[in-house]
């Protein structure tokens, strides 16, 4: 009796410990996800602003008249897209140029004065905020990683949605929980092995 006793207080103090261990480890796991999503996005944006500008070069040798170099801009910067995120555009004059959603493109941008006043003393800014996710059409909160495109006066971002980034977590969690029961059950039969064994010695 002594032995199970023991043996319970033992199991409730390795669960304690798990559970302790998971919730620590889920809040850390998910900031360093955001973090590495946040490099993702700083990388992308950079590409984009490098190719841009090289587009820009060629107007500016008189190989491409302004409409054109719009054009391959645009053209370039749709094409920029990595699992849900996207890149979005906003032209000198707070035009959407490139969007996921069709019906964006054209519309003026209330963020782009903003965003433009933020980016003076920032090279590239993080804005949390609720965005409407294209692929449900549904409100989310989204982190969005905003620069511009110095020469045109264009305002460029991506972002992460966070739910995509809960159920990512939501995998590694589930994972993390079946693996402690799994132990823990090891463990339980394990005891209870060593129990009948003990006993049918005497």
């Amino acid at each position: 009796m002594k032995d199970i006793k023991a043996f319970a207080i033992l199991m409730t103090v390795m669960l304690l410990g798990f559970i302790s261990v998971g919730v620590t480890g889920f809040y850390t796991f998910k900031e360093s996800l955001i973090e590495a999503k946040k490099q993702e996005i700083e990388l992308l944006l950079n590409i984009a602003r490098q190719q841009s500008a090289i587009y820009i070069e060629q107007y500016h040798l008189g190989l491409l008249s302004k409409a054109e170099t719009d054009q391959k801009i645009i053209k370039f910067l749709s094409g920029m897209r990595y699992g849900a995120s996207y890149l979005w555009a906003n032209d000198n004059n707070a035009i959407a140029r490139v969007h996921i959603r069709e019906r964006v493109i054209g519309q003026i941008q209330k963020s782009y004065v903003r965003h433009m006043e933020n980016l003076v003393h920032e090279d590239i800014l993080y804005v949390v905020e609720t965005n409407i996710k294209p692929s449900n059409n549904t409100r989310t909160w989204k982190i969005n990683g905003v620069t511009e495109i110095p020469e045109w006066k264009w305002v460029i971002g991506m972002g992460i949605y966070l739910d995509d980034v809960d159920n990512t977590l939501f995998t590694y969690i589930s994972k993390f929980l079946i693996s402690i029961v799994i132990s823990m059950v090891v463990i339980i039969m394990t005891f209870i092995y060593s129990i009948r064994r003990s006993r049918a010695k005497f």
